[in-house]
């Protein structure tokens, strides 16, 4: 029986510890098809810059040019609500 437990168990691990691994890559795939605005698969420079260009814009939300510790704070709380309709994390 105690032979049986511990077989159990360590599949459980194993599972834990692939599963987690195979979801952050999904993650890193869906943020590079997000990225590569002219799909050729890899993300440019220019994509690169663009993409984060916009994250900054959207955190900007008074339009000043600089991001400040309660913009970051109030685009935080924002997102945690949203954050089950999403594929992932940015």
């Amino acid at each position: 029986m105690r032979y049986w437990i511990g077989i159990a168990l360590s599949l459980a691990m194993i599972i834990g510890f692939i599963i987690p691994a195979e979801a952050r890559q999904s993650r890193g795939t869906k943020q590079i098809e997000r990225m590569d605005t002219d799909k050729d698969g890899k993300v440019s420079r220019d994509e690169w810059s663009a993409y984060y260009s916009e994250k900054f814009t959207e955190k900007d939300t008074d339009g000043d040019g600089f991001v400040t510790s309660k913009e970051m704070e109030s685009s935080r709380g924002s997102r945690s609500g949203k954050r089950g309709d999403r594929d992932d994390k940015d």
